[in-house]
């Protein structure tokens, strides 16, 4: 403020109880400096002066931070080089700073609470990758960028079973599931809830499956959540034929020169016999011989 009648001799400006009227220069009765090598933290400074008169009078003290340093925010979620399918992101970390701090995730003002920003949707675009930009700012003015990249994959894994073959008979208990898989991330394939092995584009692995009309699903999901689910039916029939002999009749005795042999054969799946021809069938069947 104008100083008139003060006596400019009886200043005193204590900076953390240390006078520092002496950097102080007056002109057009005002008093001013440039305090220089105030560290970091928190300060105090109180003013003293007389007038002419010789009355003198003392502010009440003011404390004031300094603050050079920019707030961190370390980026907990997403991670680097995670991959999305999403049209949004929720992107969350940590805010460090000795002053309160917001925080703008690719230009969308976080909620900050508790020392952790959020942004629950951040657009993603269409890729192939894109880098996520969290800018945080002090009320000192510090600014600090912190960045992560994703990568953007829409596209599902191309799946297919090559063995069994479609409608095959096969013996259980456990079947041997092979085909094929391809996707530009690394993809996980499961047949009925058994993880395969993947390797090189292919993929097999043992199914455990019940005697009967089998369903076998496939299911191949990628690093971004896209998912494939391809399906093929197979008969499992883990039991011998059940072959009954009608003609001849035990213990018969005879002088032909050839015989008739004549019988039942059941079974759930198809079925040869020697002896005859019997009907080829995909279900449980009774058929006869001879």
């Amino acid at each position: 403020e104008p100083i008139s009648g003060v006596n400019q001799a009886s200043l005193h400006v204590l900076v953390d109880d240390v006078d520092r009227a002496g950097e102080f220069t007056w002109s057009a009765g005002q008093a001013s400096a440039s305090l220089a090598s105030l560290a970091e933290g928190a300060h105090t400074i109180a003013v003293s002066v007389a007038d002419s008169a010789g009355n003198a009078a003392t502010s009440t003290p003011v404390t004031f931070t300094i603050d050079r340093t920019a707030p961190q925010t370390p980026i907990i979620d997403p991670a680097a080089g995670q991959y999305t399918n999403a049209q949004t992101i929720e992107v969350r970390g940590g805010v460090i700073d000795a002053t309160p701090a917001s925080v703008a995730v690719d230009g969308i003002t976080a909620t900050v609470e508790n020392g952790e920003f959020v942004v629950l949707a951040v657009p993603v675009g269409a890729g192939p990758s894109q880098v996520i930009a969290v800018v945080a700012t002090d009320v000192a003015g510090n600014t600090n960028t912190a960045t992560v990249t994703i990568n953007i994959d829409c596209e599902a894994p191309v799946l297919a079973i090559t063995s069994p073959a479609a409608n095959a008979a096969l013996v259980g208990p456990h079947i041997t599931v092979s085909g094929t898989v391809t996707d530009a991330t690394t993809v996980f394939v499961d047949v009925n809830g058994e993880s395969m092995t993947v390797s090189d584009g292919a993929f097999t692995g043992l199914v455990p499956l019940n005697d009967g009309a089998m369903v076998l699903r496939a299911t191949a999901h990628d690093l971004a959540g896209n998912e494939t689910i391809v399906e093929r039916t197979i008969l499992v029939d883990s039991l011998a034929p059940q072959i009954v002999i009608l003609e001849p009749q035990p213990d018969a005795i005879t002088s032909a020169a050839s015989m008739l042999v004549r019988g039942t054969v059941t079974d759930q799946s198809s079925t040869v016999i020697s002896a005859g021809t019997v009907s080829q069938a995909s279900e449980p069947t009774s058929s006869c011989f001879g």
